[in-house]
């Protein structure tokens, strides 16, 4: 009687939502942010509203997923009235935490 290798594969990183559609007409916008995504750790895109950035970035973030070492994580900013807000809701987000008066800066190296 044999042993069984049982392989246990860790479940992506990522705090990404599910998407109930595809995305539709937008592969050459896709391959060029994942090449993009490539060369930096901070992607930002931006346009006027209702163009599909949002939508856009989560497919990209969904496709590179499991090739990232610490995860792929989306930062919902739209809700913020101030910007002073913004380091600590990316803090939280990626369970950094940051001390009083500190920035992204501190709590990433």
């Amino acid at each position: 009687m044999g042993v069984k290798e049982t392989v246990v594969s860790e479940p992506s990183q990522h705090n990404l939502p599910l998407q109930s559609t595809s995305l539709i007409g937008r592969d050459q916008e896709l391959v060029e942010l994942a090449r993009a995504l490539d060369e930096t750790r901070l992607l930002t895109l931006t346009g006027p509203g209702g163009v599909g950035k949002t939508r856009l970035a989560l497919a990209v973030a969904e496709r590179s997923c499991g090739s990232r070492a610490d995860g792929t994580w989306f930062v919902e900013l739209a809700p913020l009235a101030d910007a002073a807000l913004v380091a600590q809701t990316r803090a939280s987000v990626v369970s950094v935490p940051l001390a009083p008066g500190a920035g992204p800066v501190s709590a990433h190296p």
